[in-house]
């Protein structure tokens, strides 16, 4: 059952990042009984991921180094890049199919 989604392939973070990120509620039997316990799934490419654990360690691990490097600016671009490759490679997918 979800119960929440966010898209932000549509309404990307103003940082770059593209997901779709939804709330559900999955099923757990505990001692024979039935609980719906809430579970956050994001889903994203295998592209956006790596841009996503790129990004967390530029954010909590790089220690104030990140703004000598210009990495919020680097990363949209990455995110803006890694769209349109997607993009053009859906497309040609699409050809193929349709062939």
């Amino acid at each position: 059952m979800v119960m929440e989604g966010k898209d932000y392939i549509q309404r990307p973070k103003p940082n770059g990042y593209r997901s779709l990120h939804m709330i559900i509620r999955v099923p757990v039997y505990i001692m024979d009984k039935k609980q719906l316990i809430p579970v956050e799934l994001q889903l994203r490419t295998m592209a956006m991921d790596l841009w996503a654990s790129l990004e967390h360690d530029i954010k909590y691990k790089s220690f104030g180094q990140k703004s000598d490097h210009h990495f919020e600016e680097r990363l949209r671009e990455c995110s803006h890049l890694i769209y349109m490759a997607e993009e053009e490679m859906e497309q040609m997918n699409g050809i193929l199919e349709s062939e």
